[in-house]
C-alpha cells in the first residue's frame, strides 16, 4: 500500500511539471525490470535502456527528438559498467556476466555500424573503488593498499587500456582510510563518487572523501580539517597529479573542537558547510581560484534567514516527517551524526539548490537506485522499473534533518522564492498492464539538453 501511494505521489508530481520537451517511444518489452543509464560529453548524450536480455541505445545531439540507434543482446547477469562518446563513435562497456573479460560494443555514428568485442581484463592486486566514465574515457578507479597508491585502468577505446599509478604521501593516504566492519579488520580506502548529472545521494555526499570527474581530470576532495578542503587533481591525459588546499577563511568560520564540516563541488562552485553548538556556516567559493563569493551564518538562537525551505526531520522513505522550529535542534542532530551538503544545478543553468543537514545511517541499503512498482496484484505481473540515479536517496531507517537554500550559481547570492522540483521528479512513465505481460511506453525527457532520463 505504501509503495503504491509513493508511486501515485511521484506520478502526480510528474504530471504537474510535464511542460518539458518530450518524445515518446513505444518499446513494448516484457519482463520484471528495466534499467536506465546515461553517458554524455557535454553536448551529446546516449541513454541505454536495459531489460533482462536486451540493451537499447537512444542518442541525442541537440535535435528535438532523440534517435534510437541500436538494440543489442544482453548476456545473462551482464551489468552496465560505463561508456563514452568519442569523435563519431559511442562505446558501451558491460561486465560480460559471469564470463571473464569486459564485453564492449562500438557504434559508428557516421556509417551506422556496430562492432562487438570481448576484452581480456582482470584486476587481482588492487581493490576496485569505482567505475567511472568521462567525456573521452572509461576507467576503473582502484587502490593498492600495500603500495599506498591509486591505480587507474584507463580505456582509450573499446579494446585498449593503459595503467596509471598515483602514489600518495603517507599522510594523504591515511586520510583516505576508514575502519569498516569489525574492529579487528584492516581500514579500507573510503572514497565516494558523485553523480555528474542530477542529485548526488546523501550517502555519497556525507563521505569526507569524494571523487569528481571533469572531462579528463579527476578531483579528489578531502575534508579532514576544519575550514580546509584538500584537493588532489589527477590529469589523465598528462598522467600527472598535484595537491592544493582551499582555506575557508571567515570571521564567522566555525573551527572549534567538535565542529562537523563537509564540502561539495558542483560545476565550478565549491559549497562548504560547518556546524558546532554555536551555529551553522555556509560558504560559496570559486573552485579554481579558491576565492570566497558569499557566506552565510546563523547562531543557534537565530532563525536561519538564508533557507528557502523549512528544516525537515526525516526518518525514512515511509516514516512521517516533521518540521523543526529551532536552529539549535538542527545543530544538535548535526553534532550527533555527520554533516552533509549537496548542490544541484537548476534546469535553467542559473540557480543551484543547496541542501545542508545531518545524516545518520541505521541500515545497510546503499541507496544507489530506486525500484518503483509498475504492475498490480493478483493475476497481473508485478513489474518494476529500476532507476539507477543518485537522487537524495534515503534508507528506510536513516535519520536526517536538513534545509534547502537556492543560490545564484555565479554570485552565490541566495535567491528567495520556492525551489523548483528536482530532476528526479521530472521523470515520466506510462504503463500498460495486461493479463500476461507488461508493455512499457518509455517517455524520454531532455534535462538541460545533456541527459535523457526515463520513468
Amino acid at each position: 500500500m505504501r509503495l503504491t501511494l509513493l508511486s501515485l505521489l511521484l506520478f502526480t508530481g510528474i504530471v504537474l511539471h510535464a511542460q518539458e520537451n518530450k518524445t515518446i517511444d513505444h518499446i513494448g518489452w516484457k519482463g520484471n525490470t528495466v534499467q536506465l543509464h546515461t553517458i554524455g560529453n557535454g553536448h551529446q548524450s546516449c541513454t541505454f535502456v536495459m531489460n533482462e536480455d536486451s540493451v537499447k541505445a537512444f542518442f541525442h545531439d541537440g535535435k528535438p527528438a532523440p534517435a534510437e540507434l541500436f538494440t543489442v543482446p544482453r548476456v545473462l547477469n551482464e551489468a552496465f559498467l560505463g561508456g563514452f562518446i568519442q569523435k563519431d563513435s559511442i562505446v558501451l562497456f558491460m561486465n560480460n556476466g559471469k564470463r571473464p573479460g569486459i564485453h564492449t560494443w562500438k557504434y559508428n555514428l557516421a556509417v551506422k555500424s556496430i562492432t562487438e568485442n570481448v576484452v581480456p581484463f582482470e584486476i587481482k592486486e588492487n581493490k576496485i573503488l569505482h567505475r567511472l566514465s568521462s567525456e573521452n574515457h572509461f576507467f576503473y578507479f582502484t587502490a593498492n593498499n600495500k603500495a599506498k597508491e591509486l591505480v587507474i585502468y584507463k580505456f582509450n577505446d573499446e579494446k585498449n587500456y593503459e595503467l596509471l599509478h598515483y602514489p600518495l604521501v603517507e599522510k594523504t593516504w591515511d586520510r583516505l582510510l576508514k575502519q569498516k566492519g569489525s574492529a579487528f579488520s584492516k581500514p579500507e580506502v573510503d572514497i565516494e563518487k558523485t553523480d555528474m548529472e542530477g542529485e548526488c545521494s546523501v550517502e555519497a555526499a556525507q563521505c569526507a572523501n569524494k571523487i569528481y570527474v571533469r572531462s579528463d581530470t579527476l578531483y579528489l576532495l578531502m575534508n579532514h580539517k576544519p575550514a580546509v578542503t584538500e584537493v588532489l587533481t589527477i590529469d589523465l591525459n598528462n598522467n600527472s597529479e598535484q595537491t592544493r588546499f582551499i582555506t575557508h577563511n571567515s570571521n564567522r568560520i566555525i573551527s572549534l573542537p567538535g565542529t562537523v564540516f563537509n564540502s561539495f563541488l558542483s560545476k565550478d562552485r565549491l559549497y562548504y558547510a560547518a556546524a558546532s553548538d554555536t551555529g551553522v556556516f555556509v560558504q560559496v567559493s570559486d573552485f579554481y581560484s579558491g576565492m570566497a563569493l558569499k557566506e552565510y551564518f546563523a547562531a543557534k538562537e537565530d532563525e536561519i534567514s538564508f533557507k528557502n525551505s523549512p528544516i525537515v526531520q526525516e526518518k525514512g522513505a515511509f516514516a512521517n516527517n516533521r518540521e523543526l522550529d529551532k536552529t539549535k535542534q538542527l545543530l544538535r542532530k548535526m553534532m550527533n551524526s555527520s554533516l552533509v551538503i549537496t548542490a544541484t544545478q537548476g534546469m535553467d543553468n542559473k540557480l543551484s539548490t543547496v541542501l545542508v543537514g545531518s545524516y545518520k545511517p541505521v541500515s545497510n541499503n546503499p541507496g544507489l537506485g530506486v525500484f518503483i512498482p509498475l504492475g498490480g496484484s493478483g493475476p497481473f505481473l508485478y513489474s518494476y522499473l529500476y532507476v539507477p540515479v543518485g537522487g537524495f536517496a534515503r534508507n528506510n531507517g536513516m535519520k536526517t534533518a536538513n534545509f534547502k537554500m537556492q543560490v545564484d550559481m555565479q554570485t552565490g547570492e541566495q535567491v528567495p522564492g520556492e525551489i523548483p522540483p528536482s530532476q528526479i521528479s521530472k521523470f515520466h512513465r506510462t504503463v500498460k498492464t495486461s493479463l500476461n505481460s507488461t508493455e512499457f511506453i518509455i517517455m524520454l525527457t531532455m534535462i538541460k539538453g545533456k541527459e535523457i532520463l526515463l520513468w
